[in-house]
């Protein structure tokens, strides 16, 4: 491909490294109308026939549209005003990792949590019991019941992989360290001699780490209340049984 354009250089990793990171943080999905080659066929034997064409999205680049900014909300400036593009319902993991940067509040946040499943070949004697705990829970309490406990317990797992001693700390520590940050921005463009400005990538980090955090937290209170209306629901159930077998 490179000798097609006259490039006979061989490329280093730096190469690969740069063409990367610009395909990735400039990539459009463009609409492409494709047609069926059925359909060419037919439409090369009868020039009057009708056909539909298909719409495939292909990653391309467009230059000069990749200058354009990320906005979530769709206006259209006035002169003078800048021009922004939607990079998509992207969370802010997606967005730091593609663009570089994250955003606050975003809507579009998510939350990754892993649950393994190897083959069962390979599994020791402590996952076979962890399986074999689980299939007691569904027998005992339904399938409904068995995934929401093991959905509340993932997220306490994951609550103590961030913000545990092999974390990076209580979500208050990083809101403490965005609110100081915030505070030393307003301050360098007040020209305060003492103020010392955060770098953006730190900052961009600290507001995707935060966020993943404030979800763990949301999502685990939710769950456990959840699970406590289930229990009760569960127990009142019992009770009523219980008198009708009376």
């Amino acid at each position: 491909m490179l000798q097609q354009v006259g490039v006979f250089d061989v490329p280093t990793l730096e190469d690969f490294k740069w063409a990367t990171s610009i395909f990735w943080s400039r990539g459009l999905g463009l609409p492409v109308p494709v047609m069926q080659q059925q359909q060419q066929q037919q439409q090369d034997v009868a020039p009057g026939s009708s056909s539909s064409v298909r719409i495939e999205t292909l990653e391309g680049l467009v230059p000069g549209l990749d200058f354009a900014n990320h906005s979530q909300q769709v206006c259209c400036p006035k002169a003078g005003e800048e021009l922004t593009i939607s990079y998509g319902d992207k969370g802010n993991e997606e967005l730091l990792l593609l663009y570089g940067f994250a955003l606050p509040a975003n809507p579009h946040e998510q939350l990754m949590l892993l649950c393994p499943l190897p083959p069962p070949e390979e599994w020791d004697e402590l996952f076979t019991a962890r399986m074999q705990l689980l299939q007691a829970r569904i027998e005992a309490l339904g399938l409904s019941m068995a995934v929401l406990t093991t959905f509340v317990r993932l997220l306490e797992l994951k609550l103590i992989q961030m913000e545990g001693e092999e974390g990076t700390g209580p979500l208050e520590d990083d809101l403490r360290l965005l609110q100081e940050a915030d505070s030393a921005q307003q301050a360098h463009k007040a020209h305060a001699a003492a103020a010392a400005e955060m770098p953006s990538w730190l900052r961009h980090c600290l507001l995707y780490r935060s966020g993943q955090k404030q979800l763990v937290r949301q999502y685990l209170t939710a769950g456990r209340r959840e699970l406590q209306d289930t229990l009760a629901e569960l127990q009142a159930l019992m009770e009523v049984t219980g008198e009708y077998q009376e």
